[in-house]
């Protein structure tokens, strides 16, 4: 017997300080500069970065949703798609934009008119928008860059170390999403299955402990 579950995992990005980091900021790069994405009038993207975001996409399947200021000016906006989309990892939308309210509150606002989004992380660099998090967010649902770092500039901006930990905060959010809709059926001691994960089947209880053996073979 099949459950079907629409399990949908979010990105919420940011921009500067995430893909667009020091150097770009200042313009102290070479023109032509092959490790950057250029745009004739905006600051360029750092591939590195792009990469790390495209090997969380991969990883857990997520899609994006803008929190940046670039989602606010259609030039920035369309240079930001299209070079996320050259790399395989989809814009499905924006926050909304509030004026007065805090980062953490437009996430949480369109949390709530997404009710089909089991699982998210938010990729952000600035202090005052990760306090906001803490006020409207789920505890742990975030990665925080830094714009620079002196001594190391390959460690501003997304990094792989930043991207393992959001594939480990979507991977858990997934699991626990599971662990609430999935069905045991207590007369053949099986658990139901629906796309995409394989559930293990034939166990005892419908316990704590069975489920947290269901998570670990997500996407098997």
């Amino acid at each position: 017997q099949d459950l079907s579950l629409q399990m949908t995992g979010i990105i919420f990005l940011d921009c500067d300080g995430v893909l667009c980091n020091a150097r770009s900021q200042l313009y102290d790069f070479e023109d032509g500069d092959s490790t950057l994405v250029h745009h004739p009038s905006i600051p360029p993207l750092e591939k590195r970065c792009i990469s790390f975001l495209q090997q969380i996409v991969e990883s857990t399947g997520a899609q994006i949703v803008l929190t940046t200021t670039w989602r606010l000016i259609p030039e920035t906006r369309a240079f930001l798609i299209e070079s996320l989309a050259a790399a395989g990892c989809v814009v499905v939308g924006d926050t909304p934009n509030l004026n007065s309210c805090s980062r953490g509150e437009e996430i949480a606002a369109w949390l709530r008119d997404h009710a089909e989004t089991t699982h998210f992380v938010v990729i952000e660099d600035d202090d005052k928008h990760v306090a906001s998090f803490q006020k409207h967010l789920p505890a742990g649902t975030w990665v925080q860059t830094v714009m620079r770092h002196d001594s190391d500039p390959l460690l501003e901006g997304l990094t792989d170390e930043k991207a393992r930990r959001a594939i480990a905060i979507l991977d858990e959010c997934e699991a626990r999403a599971i662990r609430k809709k999935i069905k045991f059926d207590p007369g053949t001691g099986a658990f139901l299955r629906f796309p995409g994960v394989t559930v293990v089947s034939n166990l005892s209880s419908s316990g704590e402990g069975d489920f947290a053996q269901v998570a670990l073979v997500l996407r098997a």
